[in-house]
């Protein structure tokens, strides 16, 4: 049985333009969709789950998105990966860019030991600068000497606000997530083998499997008149498991188009083990876009509200009027959208 873990990527990216942390998070969004920007520099990424992460592939991927060196920590809280790319930045300030820096479980307060309380910069805290400076005049310089204050006395000193806070990130807790930049709202189909099988062997199985789950996430998506922006796949066979994604030129809810994404992310992996479980996403939910010349058919319009002001118009200026309007260009800001949205593919 595989375990998961909570893990918490943090990047930086040193003289960030607003321009490159836009480019970056859409190369998160392809390794987990819960990504928080943490401006002016930085981004975090919830990487839970039972599969390591790549974090060298995410960080070459990031560098080639904005074309600059970008930093990378994981650890299991999002403090202590904070302070982690805080460090590296210190480090290797001037020289080559350093491999991702991974903080092992339970090793957060080694860590975090001789480092020197200023890093409490990187806590979130309003008040951070202020606080150090009180530490430091207490004589406290790192947060071993801020774990060894008595909790007693750090609540005496800083308040009962202040003071638990204090104790838990110099000991490396922090109980906070990642927000999300995009909704959380997903719609998810999954096919399990049974427990004494050997598994899905063959890409005719798999192929199967994958029409069964883009039918139920295709049926899911109609009953909640939503439309899917992204496609996720994941992939759990025995020693490997693969996540992998695309967004999709249009907002889909039919089937067919849902299968092809699908079909599409299964043959950019190479699965040579046994397939336990797929489970396909529909991810970044909206509501479907209504084609030009749909909007001008009132007898296979979808949206009821929309049908009876089209056939208003019918009645008004006749089918002739309907059937000029449908054959106009699009207008410039359609144009520009449409182009934009393949230059994304």
């Amino acid at each position: 049985m595989l375990r998961s873990h909570t893990r918490f990527a943090a990047l930086h990216i040193p003289h960030a333009e607003p321009g490159d942390l836009h480019a970056v998070c859409e190369v998160c969004m392809n390794f987990s969709p819960t990504i928080e920007p943490a401006p002016p520099h930085g981004i975090l990424v919830d990487l839970s789950g039972s599969q390591l992460p790549d974090l060298s592939l995410l960080q070459s991927q990031a560098i080639t998105a904005c074309q600059k060196n970008v930093l990378v920590s994981m650890a299991s809280t999002r403090w202590v990966a904070r302070c982690a790319v805080a460090y590296l930045q210190r480090e290797s300030a001037g020289n080559s860019l350093p491999k991702p820096l991974v903080i092992a479980n339970d090793r957060e307060r080694e860590f975090l030991a001789p480092l020197s309380v200023r890093y409490l910069t990187e806590s979130e805290m309003e008040d951070a600068e202020k606080l150090i400076e009180r530490l430091l005049d207490l004589g406290i310089h790192t947060f071993d000497e801020l774990a060894n204050v008595p909790l007693g006395d750090l609540t005496a000193q800083f308040g009962t606000d202040k003071g638990p806070v204090l104790h838990r990130l110099a000991t490396g807790v922090d109980p906070r997530t990642v927000r999300r930049l995009y909704p959380s709202r997903q719609v998810m189909a999954i096919f399990s083998v049974a427990p004494d099988s050997p598994g899905i062997l063959n890409a005719y199985a798999v192929d199967q499997v994958l029409i069964h789950l883009s039918n139920e996430l295709a049926a899911d998506l109609s009953r909640q008149g939503l439309a899917a922006r992204r496609i996720r796949l994941e992939i759990i066979c025995r020693k490997d498991t693969w996540q992998i994604s695309c967004f999709l030129r249009q907002p889909a809810c039919q089937q067919e188009n849902l299968l092809e994404a699908a079909r599409r992310l299964w043959s950019s992996v190479s699965v040579k083990d046994s397939v336990l479980e797929l489970r396909l996403y529909g991810e970044n939910l909206e509501r479907p876009r209504i084609e030009q010349a749909a909007i001008f058919n009132v007898q296979t319009s979808a949206d009821s509200e929309l049908t009876d002001v089209m056939r208003t118009l019918q009645n008004r200026f006749g089918v002739q009027a309907l059937q000029k309007a449908n054959q106009l260009p699009l207008s410039r800001r359609e144009l520009v959208r449409s182009m934009w949205e393949r230059e994304r593919l």
